[in-house]
């Protein structure tokens, strides 16, 4: 489940930062402003994306460190008594 939970926080995070860069070439393209307020709603969501990933990041270390704290757990492979 942790391990999933850690996935999904990746993929998010990945898809953020492709949103970003496609909306910085995107506002770099003339073109993009011949639609009425499509920049303005382009500019909105670039304020919007490192709010969002700020959050997802923040998400992720935590997520992390639990996945990691149950992977050095005393049930994790190599960690028992029997190695001794």
């Amino acid at each position: 489940l942790q391990q999933r939970i850690v996935s999904e926080l990746e993929q998010s995070i990945a898809a953020l930062e492709k949103e970003q860069a496609e909306l910085v070439t995107a506002l770099e393209n003339p073109e993009s402003y011949k639609i009425p307020g499509r920049g303005l709603l382009m500019n909105a969501r670039m304020i919007d994306i490192p709010r969002d990933l700020a959050a997802k990041n923040s998400a992720w270390e935590e997520a992390a460190a639990k996945l990691a704290s149950i992977s050095d757990g005393p049930d994790a492979p190599g960690t028992s008594d029997e190695n001794t």
